[in-house]
């Protein structure tokens, strides 16, 4: 995989969908969501493709934790809908209708201060 900070997507062999992402960085590989949100650090590329098929649309479905800034405090939040570089994020754990929504655009692959939360 070429350079550092080059983005590599990685799609599903059987259907062509967009997975997420790999990044190429100088400690390695992270796997990304659509979105850019870091799922993993890997030392191959070969392992950080094969984490993003396995779990780049499976996380989708979990809860995650999101700030706007460094210095706010971490909310829990659903994914709404996303594409590259973008997400709209349910504000809370439920996805229903009144519940406050949030879109946020990611510019830099790797560097969204949005986690994906551990299982309970």
């Amino acid at each position: 995989m070429g350079e550092d900070g080059q983005l590599h997507e990685v799609r599903r062999a059987q259907d062509g969908e967009l997975c997420g992402f790999v990044l190429r960085h100088s400690a390695g590989y992270q796997a990304l969501t659509v979105f850019y949100g870091v799922l993993g650090n890997f030392e191959s590329a070969d392992d950080a493709s094969s984490h993003v098929t396995d779990r780049g649309l499976a996380s989708l479905h979990e809860h995650w934790n999101f700030r706007a800034t460094r210095s706010d405090e971490w909310q829990t939040v659903l994914v709404q809908e996303a594409r590259p570089g973008w997400a709209r994020l349910v504000l809370g754990y439920y996805s229903l209708p009144g519940v406050p929504t949030l879109d946020v655009a990611f510019d830099a692959p790797g560097e969204a201060e949005i986690t994906v939360r551990p299982p309970r």
